[in-house]
């Protein structure tokens, strides 16, 4: 008897050897950062599982940036309905906290990015003056994303001289993040200052004025932009040796002045009968202005359309 239940105890020690052999430990970290979408068993334990139960996956979908909780009992449930759970042995932590990272933009590659996309919307350069450049004034987002990502612009248009309000988006795999940029547009343009003293209703021509090349991004609104403002122009106030030009000192030439006679067609029903009149106010092309009608001399509102030509239609 003696012997056979001496058998029996080795036989039973060689089985216990044999199972711990077979044993796993289910201990899990406390934190945990990753920088992909999905979790797998394997992410989340302290030591080595057998490969089917280390390639479980407990979580997929993770966005960067956001964490989640995942708990010792809801894992073995899943180890249980997949059949992986024989020989577990369970210590440590009850759960386990998982970060997603991704993948974090540096600031200046988006920055690099952006200017790069606002390229073909800048102004074109002005002809023998300074190059249009771009500047951002403001702070980029601190976006991360799961592997590949491209920046787009929303709803892009022409950039205008000065500050522009960009709305982008980052597009990754499963995220976008969307945010406004503070573009300043540093394009170029001739503005000028008087060279001469210059008379109340002078013809104004380039030849008048010094001319310097000036970041729009730093000119008053008030002030004229470009040679080619001043055709057809006139002084609408003195101006002195040195003054700024401003929109507010110059108007349209008037194409007929107090005094002139203009002809002056009358429209009856359809019906243009031409007459002459004397003009009684300066006026520009578009504008209404008094003029005798020198048929029957009654003063009359007419329409300038034209060099000493008005237009009054009668209904």
């Amino acid at each position: 008897m003696t012997r056979g239940r001496n058998a029996f105890l080795v036989l039973a020690l060689l089985g216990a050897t044999a199972s711990s052999a077979r044993a796993w430990v289910l201990e899990l970290k406390p934190t945990v950062t990753l920088d992909q979408a999905v979790v797998r068993l394997a992410d989340v334990i302290v030591s080595d599982a057998p490969a089917a139960a280390g390639a479980l996956v407990l979580r997929s979908g993770g966005k960067p940036g956001s964490s989640v909780t995942l708990g010792r009992a809801a894992i073995l449930r899943r180890l249980v309905s997949e059949r992986l759970a024989g020989d577990v042995i369970c210590r440590g932590a009850e759960q386990c906290l998982v970060s997603f990272t991704g993948h974090r933009i540096a600031l200046d590659e988006l920055e690099q990015r952006l200017l790069a996309e606002l390229g073909s919307w800048m102004p074109r350069d002005p002809d023998r003056g300074p190059a249009c450049w771009l500047e951002l004034r403001s702070e980029l987002p601190g976006a991360t994303v799961e592997g590949e990502w491209r920046l787009e612009l929303i709803d892009p248009n022409r950039l205008d001289p000065g500050r522009n309000l960009i709305r982008c988006k980052i597009v990754g795999q499963g995220r976008t993040v969307r945010f406004t940029a503070t573009i300043a547009c540093h394009s170029y343009a001739e503005v000028a200052r008087a060279a001469q003293n210059i008379n109340q209703d002078d013809r104004l021509t380039p030849e008048m004025f010094v001319w310097e090349w000036r970041d729009l991004d730093e000119v008053a609104s008030a002030r004229v932009i470009g040679r080619e403002a001043l055709k057809g122009m006139t002084a609408q106030s003195p101006l002195k040796s040195g003054d700024e030009l401003r929109h507010a000192s110059i108007r349209p030439e008037p194409m007929v002045r107090q005094g002139e006679t203009v002809e002056l067609i009358l429209d009856r029903g359809g019906v243009a009968v031409t007459l002459r009149g004397t003009v009684r106010e300066d006026g520009v092309q578009g504008e209404m202005v008094y003029v005798r009608n020198e048929l029957d001399g009654r003063l009359i509102r007419a329409r300038v359309t034209g060099q000493g030509r008005l237009t009054w239609s009668r209904r």
